[in-house]
């Protein structure tokens, strides 16, 4: 783990727990340093996540998901696929993983002034 200028920038680079290499620039030294203290306290937590797997899009997590609901009952799964059909992908489906967590107050907000009940907003949640 490392911070050095570059230039104008600061670079704050570590080794992932998959071996590979990540690094980010910053304009103050403190910024780069206080990221570079959060992703090895993500690693020795077991938190971390690989930030390429952030920007998939929340469509094809989705997907892989559904396909692996094989084992439930198929009214459980056709339930499943309804909801996202209608309510969840319309919403989400181009949206990256990484910008999804901030926007979900506000959708769960919209979904329950929307005129579901509440076991229809937690089903869709």
């Amino acid at each position: 783990m490392s911070v050095e200028k570059r230039g104008d920038r600061w670079r704050a680079r570590y080794r992932g727990p998959d071996g590979r290499e990540r690094n980010k620039s910053f304009r103050r030294k403190l910024d780069a340093q206080r990221w570079l203290a959060d992703q090895q306290v993500r690693m020795s937590r077991g938190e971390w996540i690989d930030p390429a797997a952030l920007r998939v899009d929340f469509g094809t997590v989705a997907t892989e998901w559904l396909d692996t609901t094989l084992h439930l009952k198929a009214k459980t799964r056709d339930s499943y696929e309804r909801i996202l059909r209608k309510r969840v992908r319309p919403r989400w489906d181009r949206v990256p993983l990484s910008k999804a967590a901030g926007l979900l107050p506000e959708w769960i907000a919209e979904l329950a002034n929307s005129g579901l009940s509440a076991s229809q907003v937690r089903q869709t949640v």
